[in-house]
């Protein structure tokens, strides 16, 4: 069957939410996120290149989702407190519009500081890293235990929890943390809580938190967290 024309298709992602704009219609997208930045259920956001710099938001390249072929026009990210304990377990975040609540790939810390588990000869016995590390340097790691050259692979090898000749000293690494923010935040919003109650901010804005690794010329950035701020 055929869209309707300035249909909004939704497509859930555990946590996060991609919203896809099949016209590209500008307007529509603005309108969209305004909308969107009242709820106080809703995270951070982010926004194809294409429509420039809207209030509230950063650009999707800006955490490595922009893609002008098959990308989402809207992404957004569910908010979460990650101090709430249910049933003795820390950290609470809203899912999806399917009203779940709990999922595994938002933007809260809950999520995103995961667990990688590794054993045998190649890896150190009892270390546990304190270096950040995601999906994308598995690729990497397999490859230098193998000893296959992966030249054009992104990530990083964990050298820092490698035993033998392919380990070296936490101390060659340099950590940085940083933050990204919209260059300006949404204000004049009606904002609403998540039982439709108005809220008394008027004002959106969000931080997205990075850790910047670096040795030997080379640097790495891993994603740590994002969350909205309302004033």
């Amino acid at each position: 069957s055929q869209l309707p024309k300035a249909a909004l298709v939704l497509a859930p992602n555990g946590g996060t939410e991609y919203f896809y704009q099949p016209e590209h219609d500008a307007a529509l997208v603005r309108r969209t996120v305004r909308f969107l930045q009242s709820r106080e259920y809703i995270g951070a956001i982010f926004v194809a290149k294409r429509y420039g710099d809207i209030p509230g938001t950063l650009p999707a390249e800006s955490v490595h989702l922009e893609n002008a072929a098959r990308g989402p026009d809207i992404i957004i990210s569910y908010a979460w407190d990650a101090d709430a304990v249910i049933q003795g377990l820390r950290g609470t975040e809203y899912a999806s519009q399917a009203n779940e609540r709990g999922e595994h790939g938002s933007f809260s810390p809950i999520d995103v500081h995961n667990t990688l588990l590794a054993a045998g000869p190649g890896f150190q016995q009892g270390f546990s890293d304190p270096l950040p590390s995601g999906n994308v340097d598995v690729a990497r790691n397999i490859a230098a235990l193998l000893g296959l050259p992966l030249p054009k692979a992104q990530g990083r090898v964990l050298h820092e929890a490698l035993a033998g000749t392919l380990m070296r000293p936490l101390t060659d690494y340099h950590m940085t943390p940083t933050a990204l923010q919209p260059k300006q935040p949404a204000t004049q919003l009606d904002m609403q809580r998540v039982d439709g109650s108005p809220l008394s901010t008027t004002r959106f804005d969000f931080t997205v938190q990075l850790k910047r690794l670096s040795a030997d010329g080379k640097s790495w950035t891993y994603f740590d967290q994002a969350g909205p701020e309302r004033h």
